[in-house]
């Protein structure tokens, strides 16, 4: 996968955040996000950021080249969706990840929810990770944050009570 970054002078206005592009219309970009509009906390300055996804094989065709000639193309199919979207680049980075899209195997979710069944029977246990909840980063960051607040609940428990749970049994300590 091959994500250009295009970092704009202003924030997008309207309802649109994301952007589908279609390669029998000439495309060459799978999809686009409004980074700023999807997560605003982590970009106070209110300016948009365009993240571009190239997707196999056009991926595999960018890896190797420039990043100015990816940003360009970019920017390219980006016009459609946001006229004069190039004047207002002003800065640009490129990101590729090789393996970036995880492959799973016929039978492997049956494989996860048992896995997750055993270590519920486990105290203390906690998964994580993005096989749980969804692909990419944003699976492993929601079931690390599930993990999170099973634990804090169980030690808010554990401190108020003094009583440990585990599968049904309880112990006191």
């Amino acid at each position: 996968i091959v994500l250009a970054n295009l970092h704009l002078d202003t924030s997008l206005k309207g309802p649109d955040w994301t952007y589908v592009h279609s390669r029998p219309d000439g495309h060459r970009a799978a999809f686009a996000v409004d980074l700023t509009r999807r997560s605003p906390t982590m970009f106070p300055d209110d300016r948009s950021v365009l993240q571009v996804v190239f997707a196999d094989p056009e991926a595999g065709r960018l890896l190797s080249a420039d990043n100015a000639d990816i940003c360009a193309l970019a920017a390219a199919d980006m016009e459609q969706f946001v006229p004069g979207v190039t004047e207002s680049i002003r800065k640009t980075s490129v990101v590729r990840r090789v393996k970036a899209l995880p492959n799973f195997t016929v039978g492997m979710f049956d494989k996860v929810r048992s896995i997750e069944g055993m270590a519920g029977e486990i105290r203390g246990l906690h998964l994580a990770g993005d096989y749980l909840k969804a692909p990419l980063c944003e699976g492993a960051v929601r079931s690390a944050h599930a993990a999170v607040q099973s634990i804090s609940a169980e030690t808010l428990r554990f401190r108020d009570t003094g009583v440990v749970e585990t599968s049904g049994m309880q112990s006191s300590c």
